[in-house]
């Protein structure tokens, strides 16, 4: 069963997240940056099927809520 959980905040950069050695579907995903009110940081990877509600447009400075999975697992860096 899925666990979704959320996180909310204020877009701070999206930038292309390169797939293939070759740049290879470049521009079809994205890293969007959110920073919450308490200065926690989170990075969404949007792929071609992400869904927008209203099909809307993101950009920096706008406030988005991301839902997740929350029993994926996370790589520690």
């Amino acid at each position: 069963m899925v666990n979704f959980n959320s996180f909310q905040g204020i877009v701070t950069m999206i930038q292309d997240f390169i797939t293939g050695s070759n740049g290879e579907g470049e521009g079809y995903y994205k890293i969007i940056s959110v920073e919450n009110e308490t200065g926690a940081m989170v990075n969404f990877v949007v792929v071609p099927t992400t869904y927008f509600v209203d099909q809307a447009i993101v950009n920096v400075g706008d406030r988005v809520r991301g839902y997740y999975d929350g029993n994926a697992p996370v790589p520690l860096i």
